[in-house]
């Protein structure tokens, strides 16, 4: 330090630059308050964030339910094919209802029969497409499926029956 007091005056300047005075208080400390900006920011972008997060569409429910055309409830067709034995499920089938097989050669129509008695109705029942036909003829399914099918044997697609279920007695 020096004699004239040269060391206290550069603190004494500043104080002086800023408008204070020596006995004034310290200036307030704004590190709170831009903490408090700081996390209110943060806040808001999560929230922006978040309402502009892409969202899983729900699924509507259906407008109304509608009864079959047949009269027969849902509830009512379920009761009826449950009651039928499951051993039918797997019957083999030599009529098919809503195929008329009369234009088709042996061959085809051998054909026709091996596959709707192989595949599967996908409507839920468990019977093969013949099966389905024979005993739930107002499946919604089952006969577009069928339908299907007699177009392509009728066309020529399908020509042979290789692979699939054989018929009683191995035909």
């Amino acid at each position: 330090m020096c004699a004239r007091g040269r060391a206290a005056a550069p603190a004494l300047g500043y104080i002086a630059r800023m408008g204070m005075t020596p006995d004034s208080p310290p200036p307030p400390d704004r590190r709170p308050v831009l903490g408090a900006i700081a996390a209110a920011l943060i806040v808001l972008a999560v929230g922006v964030a978040f309402m502009e997060w892409p969202r899983t569409p729900v699924a509507k429910a259906p407008a109304a339910f509608v009864e079959p055309a047949d009269g027969e409830s849902t509830v009512q067709r379920a009761l009826r094919l449950a009651a039928i034995d499951s051993t039918k499920k797997n019957a083999w089938v030599n009529e098919v209802p809503g195929a008329d097989m009369k234009s088709f050669s042996p061959q085809q129509r051998q054909v026709f029969i091996a596959y709707v008695n192989a595949e599967r109705c996908t409507c839920g029942c468990g019977f093969t497409l013949g099966a389905c036909r024979q005993y739930d003829s107002s499946c919604e399914v089952s006969l577009p499926r069928v339908r299907r099918l007699y177009d392509s044997v009728a066309a020529g697609q399908l020509t042979e029956a290789r692979g699939v279920r054989l018929g009683p007695g191995g035909r």
